[in-house]
């Protein structure tokens, strides 16, 4: 994948070298041969696939089995064939500006970079009668066909807590992702 210009919010980069993951834990690999993208997540984790819209879109899920709240997603959306780089969508600030909700669900941007050829951003959300939650975020592009979101999420709590493993976890996600489109 072609290397973008490292952009940070807060100083941290993003895609640095896998934290380890807890225990050494096993992990599952996912590629998607159709569009590049792949990532690993804890062996336990179980997946779920489903279409949107109409089949148009397709999401696949793995959750902890332990913690639902404990999560990775990709999700593949079809684009329009003049979106030929993620600059399509606009720069990474417009980008982040449509990342966290509106006003009324109290969020905060953490950190964000342009690396590795994806718009990455590090944020919290607190949904109305849920707990505040960590997301971990990455949006790759496929040219002229598909825009590739990566998730990796916990809540807060889980995240913060020196004793639970979510944050490395949620970390070593991310890291894993990489997008290396067909030829």
């Amino acid at each position: 994948a072609a290397a973008a210009a490292l952009a940070t919010c807060g100083g941290a980069a993003f895609f640095s070298v896998p934290p380890a993951r807890a225990a050494a834990e096993a992990t599952q690999t996912f590629v998607d041969t159709a569009s590049g993208a792949s990532f690993s997540v804890p062996a336990t984790w179980e997946r779920k696939e489903s279409s949107l819209e109409s089949g148009a879109r397709r999401l696949i899920v793995f959750v902890n089995p332990k913690d639902a709240d404990e999560n990775a997603f990709v999700l593949f959306s079809p684009v329009q064939p003049d979106y030929t780089s993620l600059g399509s969508f606009g720069s990474i600030d417009n980008v982040a500006a449509t990342v966290l909700p509106p006003a009324d669900f109290p969020s905060e941007m953490l950190e964000m970079a342009s690396k590795k050829g994806s718009y990455v951003f590090d944020y919290t959300i607190t949904a109305p009668g849920e707990p505040k939650r960590h997301l971990k975020t990455a949006f790759s592009l496929v040219p002229a066909t598909t825009l590739v979101t990566f998730t990796s999420q916990t809540t807060e709590s889980r995240y913060k807590d020196p004793a639970d493993s979510a944050a490395a976890t949620l970390k070593a996600n991310l890291a894993s992702y990489e997008l290396n489109p067909p030829k």
